[in-house]
């Protein structure tokens, strides 16, 4: 399966997974958040899968949940960081508020649990787990950051390890196992995607003060503020 046809594939395994969830908040999938952007982390899915001989569409439910969390991630953080847009439209917090954003991105996670605990061996959706938690984590650490004189490059890049490069490395290490590698390969696959996540985190920082709302699709300036 190329890479196009995996694409269109997981759109339509996400809106399957969230659309009767999310008629319980009375929206549709869209309205809670899926809409799909440049979908990096299941590009990243399949061509962990072409490298390690794993057909891609074996590997579909894994990038689709790996997606899902994500975009419930931009959701909850478009409430911490008080955001106005994502993705060229208003941010579901600007729409419909805080308390629909929030229940809808717990929506969002406890659908794609439901569909791990369904499609995903055991050792897969740990290696999730362990990635939400890094998230987590590192979302709480960079609030610490805020005023303080002391916060080092160190720092910063602990942050954004945990921030977004586990959810990288989680990708590609759950795309590994499914492809029964090695621990060796294993190990050295979720690195690289661990290494790629830092560089997309570093770069999306400093187009936070180079780009336009109009040119990013969201809101700039807000690591300044």
């Amino acid at each position: 399966m190329n890479q196009a046809a995996f694409l269109d594939s997981v759109d339509t395994k996400l809106r399957a997974v969230v659309a009767g969830h999310a008629a319980v908040l009375g929206v549709s999938p869209e309205q809670i958040g899926v809409r799909f952007g440049k979908r990096v982390r299941p590009r990243l899915v399949h061509a962990c899968a072409e490298a390690l001989g794993l057909a891609p569409e074996t590997a579909l439910p894994w990038a689709a949940l790996v997606e899902i969390i994500h975009v419930a991630s931009l959701i909850h953080d478009d409430v911490i960081d008080g955001a106005e847009l994502r993705r060229g439209q208003p941010a579901l917090r600007a729409r419909d508020g805080n308390r629909r954003a929030v229940l809808g991105g717990d929506l969002l996670v406890s659908a794609a649990w439901l569909a791990a605990s369904q499609e995903l061996p055991s050792e897969v959706t740990a290696i999730l787990a362990r990635a939400m938690i890094d998230m987590t984590t590192a979302e709480l650490r960079e609030r610490e950051l805020l005023w303080n004189p002391d916060a080092s490059l160190c720092c910063y890049l602990r942050v954004i390890d945990g921030k977004t490069a586990a959810l990288f490395a989680a990708a590609a290490e759950g795309t590994a196992v499914l492809a029964g590698a090695s621990t060796a390969t294993r190990n050295a696959i979720a690195r690289w995607g661990r290494a790629l996540g830092c560089a997309y985190q570093i770069q999306d920082d400093v187009r936070d003060y180079e780009w336009t709302p109009e040119a990013s699709g969201n809101d700039t300036m807000q690591d300044l503020s």
